[in-house]
């Protein structure tokens, strides 16, 4: 991406949130493998995404992996030394700047993790 469409109108503390906690998972549940983060723009909307070749997540579990203290993401995070809130709060940050999250994931292949937001450059 050039300079000058990189500069975005956003809440850059909110977006940081979301993708530290994005990257800090990804390299929490992925001993083996990559993690790969990128982007796509189409019209006035940024897709980031992180994707990896961690554990995944079960298909059963990918309706609630976002809710706050959800089961799933909770087991996971006290194994792993977390308090189970960083999905969370990455919806909540998502939603605040006008965009969405969600998941691909399959158990023991990986998982996308996807966010949008409104793409407006910064003049």
């Amino acid at each position: 991406m050039p300079d000058e469409k990189a500069n975005i109108n956003t809440d850059e503390s909110k977006l940081m949130k979301i993708l530290s906690n994005l990257i800090e998972n990804a390299l929490k549940f992925t001993k083996l493998g990559y993690i790969e983060f990128g982007y796509q723009i189409e019209n006035q909307t940024i897709t980031l995404y992180v994707k990896d070749t961690g554990i995944g997540i079960n298909a059963g579990k990918l309706s609630t992996i976002f809710e706050r203290f959800s089961q799933d993401e909770n087991e996971l995070s006290i194994r792993s030394g977390g308090l189970g809130l960083g999905l969370s709060i990455a919806k909540e940050n998502a939603e605040l700047l006008g965009g969405k999250i969600w998941v691909e994931s399959e158990l023991n292949k990986g998982s996308c993790f996807y966010i949008n937001i409104p793409y407006e450059i910064a003049q």
